[in-house]
């Protein structure tokens, strides 16, 4: 496991620096294996040396592990709620050469725990702990978090943590560890974190480090089925369990004439007894049915990026005055982000969608801000989109900000914009139809502002 940080384990006991220990040890003993299979009698000495520092350095940090579990455990117990978060983030693939290293994914995972290590508020449920496993690709390396990241892991500026490969046996004893950890007490939150290859067959599927994709007469392996997980989740406390699925969703010629139709595992067995009360259970996804998931080769993924810009930002609810994230709230955003990134990033496959389970009105997290709305802004009939020049204007004078959009397009405009009072305007090019400027406040997470627009 990669358990890197639970709350009240700091200095001593911090279990990052634990855990970096265990990888040089292991590290050490590998070395010193090669060695010793070269000449045994020259290297004996070391390798006894490495075995010993290994095992100490495990029971280290397995202590630790213990005693922040307990400890948690305990907290539950008392009735303090915690949100938990475990990241998995897959960059390279070793069982099945058809499926090609990315590194996007590894980026994601990397800023998505950098977020809740550095970001993350939610005064009633503060972070309990973080459980990251990451298979980089070779040239991607160990990660180096970031220095108010490191500082947070009690490690020093510029160290870097070894990895917890993201192999299928490796999530599933994660997943349930997380499970445990979680599953203290109802009024928790789980929040699992995935980025990697995925593609979609009844469900979205998820492939982890060692996944095998069905081909003639090879049987699929190794393969998540989240939906079906958080389904089996049903009367698994805690009451608040939200997935961020940042992969693909493509369809897969041999997975469709695969006989089997639950290609996917779930990574927790269904259980008898009733479902319990007043759950909140969402899937977030980075694609739809069907499509990509899309970002650069060296930053995370355009969801993920939306996503934390949207926690700490823009998806604001209305509900509890605009100051709180909530799985309601946070759908709403994100389907508007992905109008904002594809055009930003002129690809206008780029799409999100969520999968709503139980109930919908959970707070996830603060909302840290500075606070954002996004705002979409069209002209009714449509047919006048083409021709729209569309502008955005804050109050406050000749100083006020001004966002534009450079080109008319057919589709919707959707844009960022500070909370507070502004004025939408048009010009269309030719002048084939005129519309007054609409003054509007923008109210969180999502305004919608309509030109009825009218010949000149």
């Amino acid at each position: 496991m990669a358990l890197i940080w639970a709350e009240g384990f700091s200095g001593d006991r911090a279990l990052a620096p634990a855990w970096q220990e265990l990888g040089l040890a292991t590290q050490r003993l590998k070395q010193a294996t090669e060695l010793l299979q070269q000449d045994n009698q020259k290297h004996a000495g070391e390798f006894a040396q490495a075995t010993i520092a290994r095992n100490r350095a495990e029971q280290k940090y397995m202590l630790l592990v213990r005693d922040a579990t307990a400890a948690l455990k305990q907290r539950g117990e008392e009735g303090r709620s915690h949100t938990h978060v475990l990241i998995v983030g897959v960059g390279k693939y070793d069982a099945d050469q058809s499926i090609t290293a990315v590194t996007t994914s590894v980026h994601g995972a990397r800023t998505f725990a950098t977020w809740a290590l550095t970001q993350f508020s939610k005064a009633d449920r503060p972070l309990g702990s973080v459980e990251l496993l990451c298979s980089p690709t070779p040239e991607q390396g160990e990660w180096k978090p970031s220095d108010l990241a490191a500082q947070k892991l009690g490690l020093a500026p510029g160290a870097t943590l070894p990895d917890e490969l993201a192999t299928f046996d490796n999530i599933q004893r994660a997943f349930t560890e997380w499970l445990d950890r979680s599953g203290t007490w109802a009024d928790n939150a789980a929040i699992w974190y995935f980025s990697g290859h995925g593609i979609y067959k009844s469900e979205a599927i998820l492939l982890p480090q060692d996944a095998q994709l069905p081909a003639n007469n090879r049987s699929p392996e190794n393969l998540i089925a989240p939906a079906k997980t958080l389904f089996y989740l049903q009367n698994h406390q805690p009451s608040v369990q939200c997935f961020f699925i940042d992969a693909c969703s493509e369809f897969n010629v041999d997975a469709i004439y695969n006989v089997r139709e639950d290609l996917g595992r779930s990574l927790y067995a269904p259980t008898g007894g009733a479902a319990i009360p007043a759950r909140d259970a969402t899937i977030f996804f980075g694609s739809y049915a069907g499509g990509k998931a899309y970002g650069p080769e060296n930053d995370a993924p355009f969801f993920t990026q939306e996503l934390i810009l949207c926690l700490n930002q823009r998806a604001g609810d209305p509900a509890f005055g605009g100051d709180q994230v909530t799985m309601a709230s946070l759908s709403t955003a994100l389907k508007a982000a992905a109008l904002h990134r594809a055009e930003v990033e002129n690809n206008f496959d780029i799409k999100f969608h969520d999968n709503r389970v139980a109930s919908f009105l959970a707070s996830l997290c603060d909302l840290p801000g500075p606070p954002e709305v996004l705002v979409q802004v069209k002209c009714m009939p449509t047919v006048a989109m083409s021709t729209a020049l569309l502008h955005v204007t804050e109050a406050g004078g000749p100083a006020a900000k001004r966002i534009c959009r450079p080109t008319p397009r057919a589709t919707f405009w959707c844009t960022p914009v500070a909370r507070g009072k502004w004025t939408a305007s048009v010009d269309f090019v030719p002048p084939a139809y005129v519309s007054d400027p609409t003054s509007f406040e923008p109210t969180p997470p999502f305004t919608d502002v309509t030109f009825k627009v009218r010949p000149p």
